[in-house]
């Protein structure tokens, strides 16, 4: 927590010399797209903080291949996106290795 705190508090007066030098603010140009992704960011920030805590790191990456595809699927449906040859291999070792790696995790229990 300590370093976290000092890092914001040089970052802050880094920007407040800026500032005060004649500089333009920051968030200079910043529209509501900017704002959409900072927020989007942030609250996927707190989303993997939250699964870290509670859950194991395959969980995380389980999570993170399936914001991918849905992520890859909506940009097809809404930007016309063709995907490549190595997007449907990489897709398809994911599907393929998460019903393996759940079957090898009920045999251990046994």
């Amino acid at each position: 927590m300590y370093l976290y705190f000092s890092g914001v508090a040089f970052v802050t007066l880094a920007i407040l010399w800026k500032i005060q030098d004649g500089h333009q603010f920051f968030f200079q140009g910043f529209n509501i797209y900017s704002w959409t992704i900072v927020f989007t960011s942030a609250l996927q920030g707190f989303c993997v903080s939250v699964i870290m805590k509670h859950c194991s790191n395959i969980t995380k990456l389980v999570l993170t291949c399936v914001s991918i595809m849905v992520s890859t699927l909506m940009s097809m449906a809404l930007f016309d996106l063709q995907i490549t040859l190595y997007f449907v291999i990489s897709v398809s070792f994911i599907l393929i290795g998460l019903p393996l790696y759940m079957l090898g995790s009920q045999d251990v229990g046994k």
